[in-house]
């Protein structure tokens, strides 16, 4: 349960900190946007490096956030690699997510980051980043559990427990694709069309 609280409370510090700094990302640009748009690359190019820029950040402080709560609460070692790998995945995605949704939502006549980001498309962002971390959460718990009952208890996971984390894996790294493609894509849609 440690393991899961820590996860949570890491991740809406890092969902917290994406809608402030990474979905008004776009917007931002303002009214020089348009300078932005004649450049010779497509808006995924604008939105990937947007990414880049906010991304591996917010992942070393994921990373750092589960490796010292989960030191704290004295989780095992393993336990708290996992977290720290598992967090820093989630921070990827989400901020894939933020600069996507930013994109989707763009407020080029608000140069306040704040107001950007408590727009109906920074609530929005919000409410499908928490989903996200509930969604993670509960697509790796039977990885959790195996792991778990291998390392410290030295069972081996029946075929029906093998098949079900095996198919939470997968699951996992479909939510995690989608959580990053689709709102990549459904924003430089936007920023092309728009």
């Amino acid at each position: 349960g440690i393991f899961y609280v820590n996860f949570a409370l890491s991740g809406l510090v890092i969902t917290t900190l994406a809608v402030r700094f990474l979905f008004p990302a776009i917007s931002l640009e303002g009214k020089a946007f348009w300078t932005v748009r004649v450049a010779p690359f497509p808006a995924r190019t604008l939105l990937w490096a947007k990414v880049v820029w906010g991304a591996l950040p917010l992942s070393i402080l994921s990373m750092l956030l589960a490796i010292g709560s989960g030191w704290i609460t004295g989780l095992p070692q393993w336990m708290v690699i996992t977290a720290a790998l598992l967090a820093a995945v989630t921070a990827f995605c989400l901020s894939g997510m933020a600069v996507g949704l930013g994109a989707v939502w763009p407020a080029f006549h608000l140069d306040n980051p704040t107001r950007i980001a408590s727009s109906i498309g920074g609530v929005f962002f919000m409410l499908l980043g928490a989903t996200l971390l509930i969604a993670v959460g509960l697509l790796s718990a039977p990885i959790f559990l195996a792991t778990r009952d291998f390392i410290e208890m030295g069972v081996s996971p029946s075929t029906s427990r093998l098949y079900w984390s095996i198919g939470s894996f997968i699951g996992l790294c479909v939510l995690m694709q989608l959580s990053y493609w689709l709102p990549m894509r459904l924003g430089a849609t936007n920023l092309d069309h728009g």
